[in-house]
């Protein structure tokens, strides 16, 4: 799948081991590093997701056509499909998203 940055100072912060580290972690940088590689590498399309650990899921209210998916404690990887493909009742066609675009790490609970 591909993946987009809605930030370019977040994307650096995120991409880098060392900021990722310092801001979440040990234990978060290597979630949030899991994660990146199973949307780059593991996953084709956002259907591939439901199926991996993280638990991506669609978000509602203020985060309505956001997904998110688990990071370390209360922390969320919070995406968004690059172009929404409805299905036939309206909804988002998880089969037909093939890049994402990155928004926020947030600890909305």
């Amino acid at each position: 799948m591909e993946v987009y940055y809605e930030d370019t100072k977040f994307q650096q912060k995120v991409e880098s081991d060392r900021e990722r580290r310092r801001e979440w972690g040990d234990a978060g940088a290597k979630k949030i590093a899991t994660r990146l590689r199973d949307l780059r590498q593991t996953a084709e399309t956002l259907e591939d997701m439901r199926h991996l650990p993280g638990h991506c899921h669609e978000l509602t209210g203020d985060w309505s056509g956001h997904l998110s998916l688990r990071l370390d404690g209360g922390y969320r990887l919070i995406i968004r499909p690059r172009e929404w493909a409805m299905n036939d009742s309206g909804g988002l066609n998880w089969s037909a998203v093939t890049a994402v675009v990155i928004v926020t790490i947030e600890d909305y609970h």
